[in-house]
This record gives C-alpha cells, structure tokens and sequence, in this order.
C-alpha cells in the first residue's frame, strides 16, 4: 500500500510507468537475492561500456545472481586457482 501512495507522486502518466518499472526490477532483484543498488549501477555500467545487445540475457537480475554465485565459487575453489596458474605458466 505504500507504494501506491508514493506513486501517487510520479507527476505524470509516462512518470507512472517509469515508477512501475524501476518497482519492478527492485523487487526482482530482492526475490533473486540480489542487492537492487548493486545491481542497478553494476548494469548501468556495462550498457555504458557497450555491453553487446546480442547478450542482454546477462543483465537480467536472475541471470546476474547465477553470475556472481559463480564468480564467488571460482574465488573460494583451490582448483580453479591451479588451473589459472598453470594456464599462465604455460603463456
């Protein structure tokens, strides 16, 4: 109910929708466990650096949760960390 009153506020019909919008990808991104400040700028910031349209499934919140699940796994995984060392002994 809250939101519906804050909405109230959008100043316009296109204002509106806009509002709905950005609701609906915070609480996307809450149901997918992942932070909505986060996610917003980490997403702005790779359109800016022309993130390629062919790959726009990447920056949806369920598929930036599986992302930063994997990259959390690599970090922690010691065998990961052996294959990149050898990988870079090898070059």
């Amino acid at each position: 109910a809250l939101n519906r009153k804050n909405a109230l506020f959008a100043g316009s019909d296109g204002g509106g929708e806009h509002w709905a919008i950005i609701a609906s990808l915070i609480e996307t991104c809450k149901l997918n466990s992942v932070d909505p400040q986060t996610y917003i700028a980490d997403v702005l910031t790779r359109i800016v650096n022309l993130h390629p349209n062919s790959q726009i499934d990447e920056l949806m919140p369920w598929a930036y949760a599986d992302q930063k699940q994997m990259l959390s796994k690599r970090r922690f995984d010691p065998t990961f960390h052996r294959v990149r060392k050898a990988a870079s002994l090898i070059s």
